[in-house]
């Protein structure tokens, strides 16, 4: 089964080792770098998963909250998680809120943020 994920953070190592990654198993990867690129793909495309950092700019501290809404209004279906490496209890409180199904902490390795979309996907365990 090919899993349609868009994946959104302004860090460019960050998107690389993402599409790598999940790229070389069952996922067909879109990527975004920032609100207006995710808001595009949202509006134009369907997703079975959609993984959002919560910073994306300098400007705003927190577009990802508003990624997860979109995503929600539009994919009701869709998992959607928030990654991020500046989060609180008042920040998970919000993208809970706003309908997002997990909160990860940054750094995570890329094997257990896979084993996490595999859960929230009811996917089979990978084989390798």
């Amino acid at each position: 089964m090919q899993v349609r994920l868009l994946f959104v953070d302004d860090e460019p190592a960050i998107r690389s080792a993402i599409e790598m990654y999940l790229g070389a198993r069952e996922y067909e990867i879109d990527l975004a770098e920032d609100l207006e690129g995710a808001v595009s793909l949202l509006m134009t495309r369907q997703y079975d998963a959609v993984i959002t950092d919560l910073r994306l700019s300098a400007r705003n501290r927190t577009e990802g909250l508003e990624i997860i809404r979109l995503a929600r209004e539009r994919l009701p279906d869709a998992k959607v998680m928030l990654l991020t490496g500046y989060g609180s209890a008042s920040v998970e409180k919000e993208a809970l809120a706003r309908g997002a199904d997990c909160c990860v902490q940054k750094p995570i390795p890329l094997g257990e943020l896979e084993q996490m979309l595999r859960i929230l996907l009811k996917l089979p365990n990978a084989s390798n």
